[in-house]
């Protein structure tokens, strides 16, 4: 998902999602009155209650509507128990097959890890992985700008990684010249990337989590392990053993991707329902507008430099 704006996913009446609080924030500041769901970009649990409480009052205040979409089932759990509307709906319905899909290329990694430098992703674990590459970004630099993700983790010194920002095309090239994606957060939010490797058709090995991506877990092709650097690269070292087919963890994958998308059309069908029009779009019309594009989801993202001009 994208920061730093609003996906719009129905005009009339407007209906919008979101990317955490800071978004959440931007839309509750907008003079156009409408709905938003809002996905959270960090695990939600009890602490969170405060901010999420005051931002609904506001947007009631204020003429809005603000539904809290959950990632995981404790999240969901807690929303259900202080009656917050929203929904058990994954972030990670909004990811492009188009972009994530097995290529043939040869591997050349063992495992790849997609890791901001930041302690909350342990890449120290992934220290026994024999070949390994890092997609990383984030603030520890070289003098000369590039990343420099030996400095942050010299644990990971014979890794490699991208020295500065790459696009998705060739993060899906990386994922193809890799046979295992790894996950090593104990917490976070619902991970794209464990996604997106499965996508491109790689098993994963991951430790116990909270934020949302062990709803994308099937034990045919997904690991978990202890948050050990040894139990991380057995856990490699097995699922490179078994050869499992990519296209199997593809379509696997897909069809929870498929199920996260038909709840989101379906919430997003009750809402337009309830507001009393006329004009009820079929689920077929809705997932057609919001992940039929050319590039899914992103065609229908506006970025905040742009509310001026839609008179938000």
């Amino acid at each position: 998902m994208l920061f730093n704006g609003l996906y719009v996913l129905w005009d009339e009446p407007l209906i919008v999602s979101c990317f955490g609080a800071s978004d959440r924030a931007r839309f509750l500041d907008l003079k156009h009155q409408g709905v938003v769901l809002c996905f959270p970009a960090w695990f939600q649990d009890y602490s969170s209650l405060p901010s999420m409480i005051r931002d609904l009052w506001k947007a009631r205040y204020r003429g809005k509507s603000l539904h809290f979409i959950c990632n995981s089932l404790e999240e969901d759990r807690v929303r259900r128990r202080f009656g917050l509307p929203g929904a058990l709906i994954s972030q990670n319905a909004y990811i492009s097959e188009r972009v994530f899909h097995p290529t043939g290329v040869g591997k050349e990694f063992d495992a790849v890890y997609t890791a901001q430098m930041e302690s909350f992703k342990r890449l120290n674990l992934a220290a026994s992985v024999d070949s390994l590459f890092v997609v990383t970004y984030g603030g520890t630099k070289t003098p000369d700008g590039e990343y420099d993700l030996h400095r942050f983790e010299p644990l990971l010194v014979n890794a490699q990684f991208n020295r500065r920002w790459i696009g998705r095309d060739q993060i899906n090239e990386i994922y193809n010249r890799s046979r295992v994606g790894l996950a090593l957060s104990a917490v976070e939010g619902a991970m794209l990337a464990a996604v997106e490797y499965m996508l491109a058709g790689l098993p994963m090995v991951s430790t116990k989590c909270h934020g949302g991506r062990e709803l994308f877990f099937d034990e045919r092709f997904v690991t978990i392990v202890d948050p050990t650097p040894a139990a991380v690269a057995a856990g490699v070292a097995d699922l490179i053993r078994r050869e499992i087919d990519p296209a199997l963890v593809r379509e696997a994958t897909m069809a929870r991707v498929m199920q996260h998308r038909q709840k989101l059309c379906e919430y997003v069908r009750g809402i337009i329902i309830r507001t009393g029009t006329a004009n009820v779009p079929s689920e077929t019309t809705l997932y057609e507008r919001m992940f039929g594009g050319p590039d899914g989801t992103r065609d229908c993202f506006v970025p905040s430099r742009d509310f001026a001009a839609r008179g938000w």
